[in-house]
């Protein structure tokens, strides 16, 4: 109960000195909160929560937009937004770019922090879907480890397990919490079949895993040359699923769980990352709950990933038409049904005559060329996306600036691609999606971010347009609010980076710094005197 109170009483305070503009409002004389402490263990651990697909569907696509419209709700801003309009590391998000932005293994490795099993196993089976229309099926190791194996096939070829590796990674290194996902070739004589292992047929009923299903469900899978069955494995999470985690409200017992989870900064942001790859299947059956404890009986806390992405980059329907218009619309949209209507479905829309990637089947829709930042749209309501704020997009467009072109192209390299022309058009998609992506939302609010006071005494800040590579003036000007005259500024330590001052001190010893990135809003930085010096205690960001 503390810990929720003063979360609240620190995202009040946030929100009235965001509101106050230039009038000096102040943050409190202390470092801005970095970890939240919301890893503390308890017990009893919380009940497993299942989530029906069929109903989150209904409540998300009628019930939910009615209440919304009823309530007359209004965007606000998210609940858990540092004084640096940052989010703290926490049992949902680990504010890792820093390090994986400047280690391309890192950025590669992803989640998995071990070597790759042995194609060769043997692999035991010890449950699965293999008569489902896309099968998969649970899988151990001769080293005890456990996956879950889901074989390429269908009309798409590689696109399902490069689609979970590419989104594992860059999920991975915006921060999220993500399983190890890997692209494998295991040849066929390699499985073997566990004496209870059980399968789950069409009407979700256990029957005992047999030799034809195997047959079958390889039969599906992609090969190459030597027969090896082509797929995506990833590895099982540690420690005990509860279920996916809602995207409206809390996990109510769940006591470190405060913030209403379509309230959550890293969860809005998480919009940016959705839109680039084309994430149309975000929804809370894509995510997972685990109880990190050495058992259920032992003191734990919940920690919260993010997980299935074989949705993205271009998955087709067996419908033409509802391929066309992922991306772009809800299945079920009503502000876009009641315009169609009137206009007799004469409007331009991207749905209507849309291009193939150059690819063909494989990437499906997936391009650039097509994209529009701000209307990507999920399959339904994705509770989160439906509550994101210009400054939580611009919050992930950051983070993507620092995802290089260098490190997508060394990614999609690591997908083992057969084909060339599908490498290179997936590589050409993602960087033209990511160049409209940082456009729409760095070029609004202010790009510039991480704050610090340098040894000399100037203020310091990186500007995300020129890490995105944006080609942009990247004129700044600064000055202290009540005073006159602008303060010098001249180049930081990296490339990116630019200082203003130094910071004379006077005064109180409160001091806000205005700086201005070409046309784009205002970053006011708050500094309080710490010594002979200054420290960053928090920031600002104004309307243009």
């Amino acid at each position: 109960m503390q810990r929720a109170v003063l979360i609240r009483w620190a995202s009040a305070v946030a929100i009235s000195l965001a509101a106050c503009g230039g009038s000096m409002g102040r943050f409190p004389n202390q470092a801005p909160m970095t970890v939240d402490p919301d890893t503390r263990a308890f017990l009893p651990h919380p009940e497993i929560y299942e989530s029906r697909e069929v109903w989150d569907s209904v409540d998300n696509t009628f019930f939910r937009p009615l209440l919304d419209v009823l309530a007359v709700r209004q965007q606000t801003r998210a609940a858990n937004v540092t004084a640096l309009d940052e989010v703290a590391d926490s049992s949902w998000f680990h504010n890792r770019i820093d390090r994986v932005s400047e280690d391309l293994a890192a950025f590669v490795r992803g989640a998995c922090d071990d070597e790759a099993p042995d194609p060769a196993g043997p692999w035991t089976i010890v449950s699965g879907r293999p008569d489902d229309a896309t099968p998969g099926f649970i899988i151990e190791h001769a080293t005890g480890q456990r996956y879950f194996f889901k074989p390429d096939g269908g009309g798409q070829g590689e696109r399902p397990s490069v689609a979970d590796l590419v989104g594992s990674r860059v999920y991975a290194a915006a921060g999220f919490n993500t399983a190890c996902a890997r692209v494998v070739y295991i040849p066929t004589s390699a499985f073997l079949i566990a004496s209870d292992a059980a399968a789950e047929n069409f009407i979700g009923a256990k029957v005992p895993f047999t030799a034809a299903m195997l047959r079958r469900a390889l039969a599906y899978g992609l090969k190459d040359v030597t027969g090896a069955v082509r797929g995506n494995l990833s590895q099982l999470l540690p420690g005990t699923p509860l279920g996916p985690w809602r995207d409206f409200g809390v996990r109510p017992d769940d006591p470190n769980d405060v913030i209403p989870h379509e309230d959550r900064r890293e969860l809005r942001g998480s919009y940016v990352f959705g839109a680039w790859i084309g994430h149309y299947d975000a929804r809370e059956q894509n995510s997972m709950d685990i109880w990190d404890a050495p058992s259920l009986d032992a003191p734990g806390y919940v920690k919260h990933y993010q997980v299935d992405f074989d949705d993205c980059l271009g998955a087709l329907s067996n419908r033409d038409r509802v391929s066309r218009r992922r991306g772009h619309a809800h299945e079920v949209e009503w502000s876009t049904a009641f315009e169609e209507l009137v206009t007799l479905g004469f409007l331009p829309r991207p749905w209507r005559n849309p291009r193939l990637s150059r690819a063909g089947a494989t990437l499906g829709y997936f391009t650039a060329e097509s994209f529009t930042p701000d209307r990507y749209r999920t399959g339904y309501g994705y509770g989160p996306y439906t509550r994101v704020t210009e400054d939580d997009a611009a919050w992930g467009a950051r983070i993507l600036a620092r995802i290089t072109p260098e490190m997508v192209i060394a990614l999609v390299q690591s997908a083992k691609i057969a084909t060339p022309l599908v490498e290179r058009e997936l590589v050409t998609a993602l960087l033209g999606r990511r160049e409209k992506l940082l456009a729409r939302y760095l070029t609004r609010l202010s790009p510039l971010a991480r704050p610090r006071i340098d040894e000399t005494g100037r203020l310091c800040v990186v500007d995300a347009r020129l890490e995105g590579g944006m080609a942009v003036a990247g004129k700044v000007t600064a000055h202290v609010l009540g005073a006159t005259g602008a303060l010098p500024t001249t180049p930081g330590t990296v490339g990116a980076e630019l200082c203003v001052g130094p910071i004379a001190t006077g005064g109180d010893g409160y001091v806000v710094v205005e700086l201005r990135a070409d046309a784009t809003g205002p970053l006011r930085v708050h500094l309080d005197r710490i010594g002979d010096g200054y420290r960053v205690v928090g920031l600002e960001r104004g309307e243009p």
